[in-house]
């Protein structure tokens, strides 16, 4: 899972991730895949 703005995760972003942007309120941790580790990542 990736956090960072939409823009950025555009330009480039791990093979396989997916975007959830951190907006300062909780993300809808439902849409993750369940019975799976997550990564979170951001820079």
């Amino acid at each position: 899972m990736d956090s960072r703005a939409e823009p950025s995760f555009q330009v480039e972003h791990i093979a396989g991730a997916i975007n959830i942007a951190y907006s300062g309120q909780a993300p809808n941790f439902d849409s993750l895949p369940k019975g799976k580790k997550i990564i979170v990542y951001c820079s």
